[in-house]
């Protein structure tokens, strides 16, 4: 497994470039963050659902899960 997938994303208008970096995965649970301009933005997780805590763009957890999913398939 990869451990950086890069990422492109459109928020409010704005672009965004960056990647996520796996930093805990193991069996069902899985911890990436979401650096952006090498700055951390976010923590995104996996345990029964995806969930994304960051500074910004929360309601996308789902859309970076998919993604991230889509990205190992």
């Amino acid at each position: 497994m990869l451990d950086k997938v890069p990422i492109k994303f459109e928020h409010d208008g704005k672009q965004y470039e960056g990647f996520f970096e796996l930093v805990s995965g193991s069996g069902s649970s899985f911890i990436w963050h979401l650096m952006i301009d090498k700055y951390y933005c976010g923590r995104l997780s996996y345990t029964d659902s995806w969930v994304y805590h960051g500074n910004s763009f929360d309601e996308l957890g789902d859309f970076f899960g998919d993604y991230i999913t889509a990205w190992y398939q």
